[in-house]
């Protein structure tokens, strides 16, 4: 039934677990009997069911402000990539084979919104007013110039120690104690002038 289906699919797709151990866990946990075989049925079930419901969320995620992000995958014995597109509401995921630019293409569907990227060079090509860089990225680069010990060590300091405003700021935004209005009037603009100088 509908409850079996959807055990099988949590079980091989969230978690991972591998066919004879979601027909053993169908046994063991609910009394079930059911093989590896029909597991693979149940899978292939539902992705088929839920094809329209992730096409929706390419469509939603096309043209919005996104988090993007990839990381490795084992597919069977050959190396793939999970990528992953985090808008406000939704979240896409796309596991290839590929890690190169026309998987962002895929992912994205041809819509641009701002992305917030690592320095992977598969976001090399967006333009720098659809593109911001992970500020976690760019902490761990301001820490690296200060462990440097160099000339750039007190850029560096600077840069942390305005980044750190920034990002205490947005958690109070994130927490509601904060506006965003109030945050781009009062925080965003200062910050960002005394970064460019």
């Amino acid at each position: 039934g509908p409850r079996v289906q959807a055990v099988c699919g949590l079980l091989s797709g969230a978690y991972r677990v591998g066919k004879r151990g979601v027909a053993q866990l169908c046994r063991d946990l609910f009394g079930v009997p059911i093989s590896p075989a029909a597991v693979c049925d149940l899978q292939r079930k539902t992705a088929t069911a839920l094809e329209p419901v992730a096409r929706a969320a390419h469509v939603h995620v096309a043209g919005r402000p996104a988090n993007v992000d990839e990381t490795g995958w084992r597919e069977g014995r050959k190396r793939g990539w999970l990528w992953v597109a985090v808008t406000a509401a939704v979240t896409v995921f796309l596991i290839r084979l590929s890690r190169g630019r026309a998987v962002l293409d895929d992912l994205i569907r041809g819509g641009l919104g701002v992305l917030t990227t690592d320095r992977y060079p598969a976001y090399g090509h967006l333009a720098a007013d659809r593109r911001q860089v992970c500020w976690a990225h760019l902490r761990r680069d301001f820490q690296a110039m200060i462990d440097r010990r160099n000339a750039g060590a007190a850029v560096g300091e600077d840069l942390l120690m305005h980044a750190d405003i920034l990002l205490r700021q947005w958690k109070r935004v994130r927490d509601g104690t904060l506006t965003r209005r109030g945050f781009r009037q009062s925080y965003l603009g200062w910050v960002r002038a005394e970064v460019r100088v």
